[in-house]
Order: C-alpha cells, then structure tokens, then sequence
C-alpha cells in the first residue's frame, strides 16, 4: 500500500502525508500510526525501494518500482513460500535416497558375507579334492585302485 503512493505521487511523500493517504476518516477502517509509517519506510529504505530526498520525502527508486511491478512483499511472500516447499521436498528425496542406500548397503554387504562364506566352503572342498588326490597317489592300495 505504502509502496503504491509512493509510485503514484512523487513529490509529497513524508510521512505526514503518508499518514494522511492511508488513513481515511472512516473510524471503522485500518488506522496505521505515524511510528509504523516510520517503520514501514525504514523498511523500504533498508531494502533500496526507496530513498529519502533532501526535502524528507521518500522517493520510490527503480528497485522498489520493479518490486512493485512484481507483485511487491506479496509475491516475494509467494516465492519465499514455494521456495521453502522446494526445499522441503529436496530435503525428503534426499532422505529418501539417503535411506534407500542404506538398505542397499545392507543388502550388499549380506552379499558380501555369503560371497565370503561360499569362498571358503569351495576352498575346503579343493583343499579336502586335493588331498584326496594326493592320499591316492601315494597309497594306491587302500584305495582299491591299481
């Protein structure tokens, strides 16, 4: 709203006047004292929309222009929303992923153990093969073999 008079008139804007546009005489309307005026314009001043001239009025810069033209605190209220639901949902994929490779590196290291256990189960039977061989080369007759 602030923003909107300063785009309309450019010569005026203190804070009186400023005080004197926003609130009407209607006693049922929405009355913004002159300190939160002086707040709202630090505001804008802090944020470069606006800038004080040398008369104490505030001027709109091409910043605030622009910021209004797009939408104003509203739209960037908007953004900051759909960035922060953006964010949300990277931070439950990563989860997601995060607890995905944990299962997978349970299962990969299950594989791993019965990879282990099968090396050494196929070791011992060409250990047990081999000695059998040998026993038979060097005792033929107990074998039953000639």
């Amino acid at each position: 709203m602030v923003l909107e008079l300063l785009k309309n008139d450019t010569e005026n804007n203190t804070v009186d006047y400023l005080y004197t546009c926003i609130n009407p005489t209607d006693m049922y309307s929405l009355i913004i004292s002159r300190e939160e005026i002086k707040r709202i314009m630090i505001k804008l001043l802090s944020d470069n929309f606006t800038y004080e001239s040398s008369t104490e009025a505030f001027v709109l810069t091409f910043e605030g222009l622009f910021f209004i033209e797009n939408g104003g605190y509203e739209a960037k209220s908007l953004s900051d929303a759909y960035d922060a639901e953006e964010q949300r949902l990277e931070i439950a994929r990563l989860r997601n992923l995060d607890e995905q490779s944990g299962l997978n590196q349970t299962r990969l290291n299950v594989l791993t153990y019965w990879l282990v256990v099968g090396t050494i189960g196929a070791t011992i039977v060409a250990l047990l093969i081999l000695g059998w061989q040998v026993w038979i080369y060097f005792h033929p007759q107990t074998t039953g073999i000639k």
